[in-house]
């Protein structure tokens, strides 16, 4: 018998998964990057807010609105905690923002912005 990945990953996921519910986020999704065409649009933002509103539905039953222009604090708030890239953009901010001659090492002229 063979065994694949998503088999031995979740299973309760896998049973879960209702293609009603993928397939009315996923429209929902399409109408909303449709209606903010002329607009950019976060993509990162919109993946998170798909996947909390997918899990949310399956999950819970509860529908966190994906329609919603801007985030409730709460969607910020969670997001920090699980997604690593607003650190990577803290840390490049703070990067950008240092004074390049300050970090100018006087034996061999290189500049170190990484520490």
């Amino acid at each position: 018998m063979e065994i694949y990945g998503d088999e031995i990953s979740n299973p309760a996921f896998n049973n879960a998964l209702s293609p009603d519910i993928v397939g009315e986020t996923t429209f929902e999704l399409f109408n909303f990057t449709r209606q903010n065409l002329n607009i950019p649009i976060d993509i990162f933002e919109i993946m998170q807010r798909t996947t909390i509103e997918m899990l949310g539905n399956l999950a819970f039953g509860y529908q966190f609105v994906l329609e919603i222009r801007r985030n409730p604090s709460y969607y910020k708030y969670h997001n920090r905690k699980f997604f690593k890239a607003n650190e990577v953009k803290e840390k490049r901010n703070k990067i950008e923002n240092k004074k390049v001659s300050n970090y100018v090492n006087s034996e061999n002229g290189r500049i170190d912005l990484l520490t």
